[in-house]
């Protein structure tokens, strides 16, 4: 039997987080037959009561390695709640006019977490974030068969399908196996790929900051023309993409098209890939 179907150890659980939301309380009661067995909660009752046992633990880090953490929260409660207040948490460090993570991928990666870790482990889902990226570490490896590519081309296979089929019953997710290529999307054209990783029984995913050289390009740059403004911000990057000449430059579409195709007339620069996924490297 399935984590999610087996029998709670209690039995005086409440559900104060899920009925202070109309349609979470909805989608509850609907769904209450699933919770409920012989008289006695399930853990899927469990997860999504107050007295979930499963914590979303959120460190920040400085610089870009974990030896100086810098602030700890964990998030308790239900499930639904912990999702949530870490997706709250993490909004408000993210206030810029440029926000430095898509806040869709964010939250996908969070379900992925929620509805996808194997239960029987007794671990925190970990969200470490630092000065150039947000990784989330949720335990059980992937279902037999499947592998990074596999869930890169949208095939989907939950772990704990009853959970997810509830959340998307609340309209916090679907159920369709989208989330990946969703997070995918939110990267295109931003040269910085998120990165999907498997070892033993953990899954990692990591996003990458948008902002986490940006702004120290355009710190450099009050002297520079805007051609060799590019080429610095490629020649340290590795590359460039229209997108960023666009932000860099302050400038529209046409303009950046204009200077990286001199750049590359002048073999200073050479286009690879096409359409919204080209990159421009030295």
């Amino acid at each position: 039997m399935s984590f999610e179907k087996e029998y709670c150890n209690q039995d005086d659980l409440t559900f104060d987080g899920l009925e202070a939301d109309p349609l979470c309380d909805s989608a509850f009661h609907e769904n209450q037959s699933l919770f409920i067995a012989e008289g006695k909660y399930t853990n899927l009752g469990l997860l999504l009561s107050d007295q979930c046992p499963f914590l979303m633990e959120v460190t920040n880090f400085k610089g870009t390695d974990r030896q100086e953490p810098t602030d700890r929260n964990l998030f308790h409660g239900s499930i639904v709640r912990q999702l949530d207040d870490t997706l709250r948490y993490l909004s408000r460090l993210d206030t810029s006019s440029h926000p430095d993570y898509p806040q869709r991928s964010i939250k996908e990666v969070l379900l992925n977490c929620i509805c996808h870790r194997d239960y029987s482990v007794d671990e925190s889902t970990q969200v470490s974030i630092f000065e150039d990226r947000i990784e989330f570490v949720s335990f059980g490896s992937l279902i037999d068969g499947m592998d990074t590519e596999s869930i890169k081309l949208g095939v989907a296979h939950s772990r704990n399908p009853i959970l997810a089929s509830v959340l998307y019953s609340m309209n916090l997710c679907d159920n369709f196996g989208t989330g990946i290529s969703k997070i995918r999307s939110d990267y295109d054209g931003s040269g910085r790929e998120p990165l999907f990783q498997t070892s033993g029984s953990v899954f990692k995913v990591t996003l990458y900051n948008l902002n986490s050289t940006r702004e120290k390009k355009r710190q450099k740059a009050f002297f520079e023309s805007e051609e060799d403004q590019i080429l610095r911000f490629a020649r340290e990057q590795g590359f460039v993409s229209r997108k960023e000449v666009d932000e860099l430059l302050d400038c529209g579409t046409t303009k950046s098209f204009t200077i990286l195709k001199k750049l590359c007339d002048q073999g200073l620069l050479a286009q690879e890939g096409k359409g919204r996924n080209s990159v421009y490297v030295p």
